[in-house]
């Protein structure tokens, strides 16, 4: 089975560079455990395949606020439950739950990546504002987007309007998880 599994994995890579690309990202944990094909973002290079960082959870900061939240009294589980609805919390860049790790970016890399970060937690930068144009070619926010219930200005998306997003960028190969 693990063969079989490793043959698809390299046949779509083979694949996938075929058609031009150089870089996938694989955010599934293999059943066999090992290093071998751990989620994150890769780069293909010839019949090497590099690993080059993934996305960073850290659960027990999440947790932490979680139960800070149910002790100063602002987290109202009789609420969800009467309700009967699920909620989502966002916990982004600033508060330390979400992050990247890209051990082996070059240097200049990781200092535009730390640019970037530093620049989005402290509301310089945001990757959500402005014109956003989908693969299907539709203005999802800045100037003439009317259409899309958006003001003629530079508009922010709502962490709402994110989290429900059905939609990938004009600049992402791939289709959304919806």
């Amino acid at each position: 089975m693990q063969q079989l599994q490793e043959m698809s994995v390299s046949g779509l890579r083979r694949k996938w560079q075929a058609e031009g690309a150089a870089f996938y990202a694989d955010f599934e944990y293999p059943l066999t455990g090992g290093n071998d094909n751990k989620p994150g973002l890769y780069k293909m290079d010839g019949e090497e395949t590099v690993y080059l960082g993934r996305a960073y959870y850290n659960w027990g900061k999440y947790y932490a606020q979680i139960i800070q939240a149910v002790l100063s009294g602002a987290w109202n589980a009789a609420d969800l439950v009467n309700e009967q609805i699920a909620r989502n919390y966002w916990f982004g860049l600033s508060t330390g739950v979400v992050d990247i790790l890209v051990p082996k970016a070059p240097y200049q890399t990781k200092k535009m990546l730390a640019f970037f970060k530093n620049s989005i937690v402290g509301g310089g930068y945001d990757p959500f504002t402005g014109e956003l144009h989908t693969q299907d070619g539709i203005l999802q926010g800045g100037a003439g987007s009317a259409r899309s219930g958006f003001s003629l200005e530079l508009e922010q998306l709502t962490p709402g309007k994110i989290a429900g997003m059905k939609w990938l960028s004009d600049n992402i190969d791939g289709e959304p998880m919806c």
